[in-house]
């Protein structure tokens, strides 16, 4: 007989390899890059576009992040769903 069902350790390895590229997206940060003061036409808009960039990037790491929590969530439910409904068919589980 095939197995059948959620492979939730399988899941939790696929949401950690996500979550640790998210990680390193986290880390990119370019507050560090400043200007002081500039008159010169093409980098008078940098400072906004920096700030743009980084409250976009802050935006969607909460996202991600809140994404990732809610698939594990899935990821289990589906486990403990699969579970019961192979105990109410005379199966036993591991």
């Amino acid at each position: 007989m095939v197995k059948t069902g959620t492979d939730y350790a399988a899941w939790q390895s696929l949401l950690g390899s996500t979550r640790s590229l998210c990680d390193g997206l986290e880390a990119l940060n370019i507050d560090d890059l400043q200007f002081s003061s500039t008159d010169l036409k093409p980098f008078t808009g940098f400072i906004a576009a920096i700030a743009h960039f980084n409250n976009s990037k802050r935006s969607y790491m909460r996202y991600l992040f809140d994404d990732l929590d809610n698939m594990d969530t899935v990821g289990l439910n589906k486990a403990k769903d699969d579970r019961r409904q192979a105990e109410a068919r005379g199966y036993k589980m591991q």
